[in-house]
Parts: structure tokens; C-alpha cells; sequence
């Protein structure tokens, strides 16, 4: 027997005008997050527990999950960085390919990739720099290295040409 009209219309699903979060504290960090404040201060304010920089790596991680960038955007709030790729996680800047050391300099500019990547980067530039001048140590120890290679060339046929001789 079908249900009248009437009672299927009540138990029809309203559309959601905030796209849902399915975990409480999720909830409490969008509230907190649509309020005044930071990433960490709305992860504390939710329940999360740690020091800032837990806070901190647990805001960004909430802030890829397209469920709660797309209700923190429902309330009016702009978020920062780009729009979420397909995967929910920010893009940052494109990257430029056209030299290595270009490619580090965009590294270190995304703001959006974790510190230790862009100081690894800062450190690659640094060291293509440093081997890229002419005049640098590292020139110097290669001009020593050649240098000690060939006398042991020219030691070890002289040592060949001696045995050669000797038999």
C-alpha cells in the first residue's frame, strides 16, 4: 500500500542551505572558523587538542576537505589560497620549469606547500648558485681532483711500462 501524498511530501529531505559536516567537531571548526580568528585558533575553539603548530597542521588539513572549504564558503567566508583541485587539496602558483633554479624560486613562493619543502628550495637555489660561479671551492677541489688522477695515471703506466720491461 503507497503512502498518501501528504505524508511523502513531509518526509521528503529539505535541501540543505549549509552543505552538511558529518563530524561534530568538523562543525565547531567551521563555526569557529567563519568567526574571527585563525586556522588554529578555530581547530582549538572545535575541540582539537595540541600546541599552535599541531593546530595549525590540523586547520590546513581540515581546510583540503572540499565538505568543510564548501560550508565555510556557504557561510560567506572567503578562504585563502586557490580553488580546491578536483582531489580537495589547494593549488598554489603554477610551477616554472624553465631552469632548476627557476623551478626552486616557484617552490618558494606557493605558500600553499609545507616549510620544509620551500626551505629544501631555498637551499637548492643557494647551492646551484654556489656551483654555478665561477671561482667557488667547489671549482678549486675539482681543479685538485683532476690534478691527483692524472699522477696516478702517469704512476700507474710508469709501474706497467717497468714490468713490461722487467720480464
Amino acid at each position: 500500500m503507497k503512502k498518501p501524498a501528504a505524508k511523502r511530501a513531509r518526509k521528503a529531505k529539505k535541501p540543505a542551505a549549509i552543505p552538511a559536516v558529518r563530524d561534530k567537531r568538523h562543525a565547531r571548526f567551521v563555526e569557529a572558523y567563519a568567526g574571527p580568528g585563525s586556522g588554529p585558533t578555530a581547530a582549538r575553539a572545535a575541540g582539537f587538542r595540541g600546541g599552535d603548530r599541531s593546530l595549525a597542521v590540523t586547520a590546513s588539513r581540515l581546510l583540503t576537505r572540499p565538505e568543510i572549504r564548501a560550508a565555510i564558503e556557504a557561510r560567506g567566508v572567503a578562504l585563502p589560497g586557490a580553488e580546491p583541485d578536483p582531489s580537495g587539496r589547494p593549488r598554489g602558483p603554477e610551477l616554472d620549469t624553465s631552469s632548476p633554479e627557476a623551478f626552486h624560486r616557484s617552490i618558494v613562493a606557493d605558500t600553499t606547500l609545507p616549510l620544509s619543502e620551500r626551505r629544501k628550495s631555498m637551499e637548492r637555489i643557494e647551492q646551484i648558485q654556489r656551483h654555478s660561479q665561477p671561482g667557488t671551492d667547489a671549482e678549486a677541489r675539482l681543479a685538485a681532483l683532476r690534478a691527483k688522477i692524472a699522477t696516478e695515471l702517469r704512476g700507474m703506466h710508469q709501474r706497467a711500462r717497468e714490468r713490461a720491461t722487467a720480464k
